[in-house]
């Protein structure tokens, strides 16, 4: 009697080797870099702890810092320290090299770099906006029309400069190089919700433009981020909650970055779709913790580095997208003991994979039954198949046995694709089963044992491995 079919596991073949190659390589990332990555191309992981950027704890040391920029082309890094008055100057190693602005500022608050390598800081104290070489040597301060209280201030690659103003009005102001107002939007209002009040800002803490001058707004106190076109109009609104402060985008990879000062954290979002793709870094004084970050920068050639102002630690926190040998060992080092389990799960796949399922067909059946001294040699076999016609067939000659099989048991096969090919093919009933059998998908490389001509000529029209009588004796030998 034919048994129906039943859903068993897929063979596996080269492609399904590869396949579960892959799979216990995206286990194995599970297991030791966590189960929720950040999800895109130039990062791997949550981007890690790198260093820390310091002064020494003297007076002239970093003392609230507030702000950020880069010098790209100097490979120079500004940092504002509100108690000092002045602004702290980093090589490329992030070693001090000097600072400036003891004389001209009072509570530099954000800064900014353009092009050209002018230097824009925002001093709250004096509700300007003060302009130094990138040497450190002061030149002015500017007259912006209609600025009340400048804080958060960027360059776009245009040169125009954009502040948000806190002042009676909360909105942002864009100047030409010269400076002279050619764009103001946004108005202030506490949003009761915040997808409500489109365009109402509270404390912009935050600016940053993208490639289309879009401009990304960190509208703090409504917990929320605003886009706008570059025009000034409203576009979208992205949710973070907390207390959005800085903001930086990655314009070679679309995502951007802000810092949570109330969670601590820094957040990446999609800049495509508004969706969060990572976050990281928690409250504390440790190797690794930021308290209060209020600003960030990226640099390096892929923008990989995420250097944060951690203001109440009066340091610079660096992370990194890329990651480095020290930094895989540090990955590893808590998932060591895990190690050993995708690797000898795949071992057993792989030598799983390399089992032989034999299937006899009735000419290998009857080469058998005519030589004696080959029984043992078929005994010894344990993974046979039969066909159920042939099943029958040896069971009424009561030399089952032969084929270690009880007379209770039987293969199982896909019926309707053994009637197909017997049609196709002109086979007989048991040369279509053993044809079924070994088309059958599982997890053991299937052989079909036969010498027929013509159900050989079948299987290799299905890239089914046959072996003869003598290739089969010879092995087992």
């Amino acid at each position: 009697m034919v048994a129906k079919p039943r859903t068993v596991p897929i063979r596996v073949t080269k492609n399904s080797q590869r396949f579960i190659i892959l799979v216990m390589i995206v286990i194995l990332i599970a297991l030791l870099f966590g189960i929720r990555p950040a999800g895109i191309l130039f990062i791997p992981i949550s981007p890690t702890h790198e260093r820390s950027v310091t002064t020494e704890k003297d007076t002239l040391g970093l003392d609230y810092p507030q702000g950020i920029a880069a010098n790209h082309k100097k490979e120079w890094l500004y940092v504002t320290s509100s108690k000092n008055s002045r602004v702290f100057v980093f090589d490329k190693n992030y070693e001090k090299i000097f600072d400036f602005g003891e004389d001209a500022l009072k509570i530099p608050v954000f800064v900014a770099v353009d092009k050209k390598g002018t230097v824009y800081v925002t001093d709250r104290a004096q509700k300007a906006v003060l302009l130094f070489s990138q040497d450190g040597v002061f030149k002015r301060k500017l007259k912006l029309e209609e600025i009340n209280n400048p804080l958060a201030i960027t360059v776009d690659d245009k040169n125009n400069i954009y502040v948000s103003d806190t002042g009676k009005e909360h909105r942002i102001l864009k100047y030409n190089a010269d400076g002279k107002l050619i764009l103001k939007f946004g108005h202030k209002k506490k949003a009761d919700s915040p997808l409500k009040s489109k365009g109402g800002l509270f404390f912009p803490n935050g600016i940053a433009v993208d490639n289309k001058q879009n401009i990304y707004v960190a509208d703090s106190n409504n917990g929320r981020i605003q886009i706008f076109d570059k025009n000034g109009e409203f576009k979208k609104i992205i949710i973070t909650g907390g207390l959005p402060r800085g903001i930086a985008i990655n314009k070679k990879h679309n995502v951007f970055f802000i810092a949570d000062a109330l969670r601590h954290k820094v957040y990446m979002y999609d800049l495509k779709t508004g969706k969060e793709r990572a976050n990281f870094s928690q409250l504390g004084s440790s190797e690794s913790d930021v308290a209060f970050p209020n600003a960030l920068v990226l640099t390096g050639n892929e923008l990989e580095k995420i250097l944060i102002v951690d203001r109440e630690n009066s340091r610079v926190q660096i992370y990194t997208t890329r990651l480095s040998a020290s930094t895989v060992g540090k990955l590893l080092r808590p998932y060591l003991p895990w190690l050993p389990l995708p690797l000898l799960v795949f071992l057993m796949l792989f030598l799983i994979s390399r089992r032989r399922r034999y299937i006899v067909s009735d000419c290998f059946a009857t080469a058998v039954l005519k030589d004696p001294e080959l029984v043992g040699l078929v005994r010894s076999t344990k993974l046979l198949s039969i066909s159920p016609t042939l099943f029958e067939k040896l069971g009424e000659n009561q030399i089952l046995d032969i084929f270690n099989r009880k007379p209770s048991k039987s293969a199982r096969y896909n019926h309707s694709f053994a009637q197909r090919i017997r049609k196709e093919h002109k086979l007989t009933i048991s040369q279509s089963e053993a044809l079924a059998l070994a088309h059958h998908k599982g997890i053991y490389q299937p052989v079909l044992l036969a010498c027929d001509k013509k159900i050989i000529k079948a299987a290799e029209y299905y890239h089914i491995e046959v072996m003869d009588p003598k290739k089969f004796f010879k092995i087992k030998e």
